[in-house]
C-alpha cells in the first residue's frame, strides 16, 4: 500500500497527471506540471507561476491567516499571556511570531506570484519575535503588533486567499474593484436595457 502512494505521488512529481487530482473539464490545479499555466478570469489571462496546488497554497495562506489573527488577539485582548509573571511563562505572541516567520518562508517558496510580499512579512515576523525574546529579557517593550498584524492580514493575506484561484494581492484588489464596479453599473442600468 505504501509503495502504491509512493509511486502516485512520484508520478505527479515527475509531470504525471494523476486522474484524482484533476478538476473536472480536464484541468489540473496548478502544480509542478504546469507551472506558467494560464488562468482566465474577469481581468484577462494571468499567468500563474505557483509550485503548489491552489489547495496547498490555501491551506498554508490558511494557517499564516489564523497565527496572524492570534497575534491582534493576543496583544489586543486581555490574555494575560504577554504578562512574563505565570508560572510555567506563557509565550504566546513569541511562538505566533515565529509561526508566522517560517509559514510565510515556506509559502514563498510555493508561490512566485506572491513570494516578494511573504518573504517581506517573513522578515518582519522574524525581527518582531527577535524583539520579543527582548522584551522576555526585560531590554526591550513589547513590540506594538496589532496594527501590524491587523495590514497583513487585509492587505495581503485574506485578499489572496479569500480568491478562487492562485493571484496576487494587487490582483485581487484590481478584481474586487472590477466587481464593485460592475455592480454599481448593474444599479444604475434600467431593467432590460444592457
Amino acid at each position: 500500500m505504501v509503495e502504491k502512494t509512493t509511486k502516485r505521488k512520484l508520478d505527479g512529481e515527475n509531470g504525471k497527471t494523476n486522474k484524482a487530482s484533476a478538476k473536472p473539464g480536464g484541468e489540473t490545479s496548478p502544480g509542478i506540471d504546469n507551472k506558467d499555466r494560464q488562468v482566465s478570469g474577469k481581468i484577462g489571462e494571468l499567468k500563474v507561476t505557483s509550485n503548489s496546488s491552489y489547495e496547498m497554497l490555501s491551506w498554508q495562506l490558511k494557517t499564516l491567516l489564523g497565527q496572524v489573527q492570534q497575534i491582534e488577539l493576543h496583544e489586543s485582548g486581555d490574555c494575560p499571556c504577554i504578562l512574563n509573571t505565570q508560572d510555567p511563562p506563557e509565550r504566546c505572541l513569541g511562538k505566533h511570531l515565529l509561526n508566522i516567520s517560517t509559514l510565510s518562508r515556506e509559502t514563498a517558496n510555493m508561490s512566485s506570484q506572491n513570494k516578494e510580499w511573504l518573504l517581506k512579512l517573513a522578515g518582519e515576523a522574524n525581527e518582531r519575535h527577535e524583539q520579543f525574546k527582548k522584551f522576555i529579557c526585560h531590554t526591550e517593550d513589547l513590540p506594538k503588533l496589532t496594527d501590524w498584524a491587523r495590514n497583513w492580514r487585509k492587505q495581503y493575506i485574506e485578499p489572496v486567499y479569500y480568491a478562487c484561484k492562485v493571484i496576487s494581492p494587487d490582483e485581487a484588489r484590481l478584481e474586487n474593484s472590477t466587481a464593485k464596479t460592475g455592480k454599481q453599473m448593474d444599479q444604475n442600468t434600467p431593467a432590460g436595457k444592457n
